[in-house]
């Protein structure tokens, strides 16, 4: 099994099955020209300052600046011990 790689490998007759001369001479690699992109998030809040006990509405927005795809992103957020919370799928604002 290969290992994952930042190099692009071509190889002839990858199963061995054509009989050759020189069988030394079926793989050619390119190194380190495989790049993969990546997010990359950054979050900001509309809102700071956040009192227990007081119904507070926050804006969140997770933005991606990275050149990578984000699909399956999932926002968290922990209130502290004791209090109301929950997980929030990332989505769309509902206003």
């Amino acid at each position: 099994m290969l290992q994952p790689s930042n190099d692009l490998r071509i190889v002839a007759d990858y199963y061995d099955t054509v009989r050759e001369q020189d069988e030394g001479n079926n793989e050619y690699v390119l190194r380190g020209v495989i790049r993969a992109r990546s997010p990359e998030f950054s979050i900001s809040i509309s809102r700071t300052i956040v009192i227990v006990g007081v119904k507070t509405r926050l804006r969140l927005t997770v933005t991606n600046g990275g050149r990578g795809k984000a699909t399956g992103a999932r926002l968290e957020i922990d209130p502290p011990p004791g209090q109301l919370g929950g997980k929030e799928d990332v989505g769309e604002d509902p206003d």
